[in-house]
């Protein structure tokens, strides 16, 4: 398989390590009663609808749809590189102050931007919010596809996608509350960084102005820098189910040959 479609544990996971380094979460990472608490995280009209589809999941029949070949297995490959790269080019290209035909734009103080306007977090939390919401939008629109095309292979796949987009709709309300705290997390960097330059700035009685704050070394840079890795990081993590069933489909298609 594709290394790109190789994927770490979730202790490993990019987004769990950067916040950890900043303090920001006290994710506890354990398999242990795996099942208890994820059952933990499904209400009760869910937790129906999942005992209803693994009942369902063994009776199912399958029927290969004519024209669909093994050959598949490398266009659907090609298919999940190319909108991965297609929004991993978005988001670096969203922090690119010189770029043009954007969908969001990094806010970026100007020569006449005020030091109470430029430290205002909701404008960054606004940014964070939009790409978030495509990054919802995108991934689900993938894992779609990818259900949709392993399902047609064989039965096996076929049960692996009904019960992927059970768990799906089940988890749905769950994953994206646990998202949402990722903006508030990246406040409270945001709020430290500008102290520590405060701290900085009174030590050497310089002249404050927000457009300095963008230099190379500035700390409104490296809150970018951070910014634009969490948001890289937390699409990896999003990504995670996709890769999932690509890799089951490439290893069932292994089997046969």
């Amino acid at each position: 398989m594709t290394q790109a479609t190789k994927h770490n544990s979730v202790r490993g996971s990019k987004l769990v390590r950067f916040l950890s380094e900043y303090e920001m979460s006290n994710v506890e990472v354990s398999h242990k009663n795996f099942a208890e608490r994820l059952g933990l995280l499904v209400d009760l009209s869910d937790s129906v609808t999942l005992s209803e589809s693994l009942r369902a999941i063994p009776k199912m029949i399958h029927k290969t749809p004519e024209g669909v070949a093994e050959a598949q297995c490398d266009d659907l490959v090609q298919e999940f590189l190319k909108q991965r790269s297609a929004v991993l080019k978005s988001i670096l290209k969203s922090f690119d102050s010189n770029a043009v035909f954007i969908q969001f734009k990094l806010p970026i103080p100007k020569a006449d931007t005020s030091i109470e306007d430029a430290i205002n977090f909701d404008q960054y939390q606004r940014f964070y919010l939009l790409h978030q919401s495509e990054l919802d939008f995108k991934t689900e629109k993938l894992r779609s596809l990818v259900r949709k095309v392993i399902s047609e292979h064989s039965l096996n796949l076929a049960q692996l996608a009904e019960l992927d987009k059970t768990l799906s709709k089940s988890m749905t309300i769950h994953t994206r509350k646990r998202f949402s705290v990722v903006p508030k997390l990246l406040k409270v960097r945001f709020d430290q960084l500008y102290s520590e330059h405060c701290e900085t700035l009174e030590e050497s009685i310089c002249v404050d102005e927000p457009i300095l704050w963008i230099h190379e070394k500035g700390w409104l840079t490296r809150f970018y820098s951070e910014m634009q890795q969490l948001l890289l990081a937390e699409f990896e993590a999003r990504l995670q189910p996709i890769i999932g069933l690509v890799e089951a489909y490439n290893e069932d298609i292994e089997k046969k040959l």
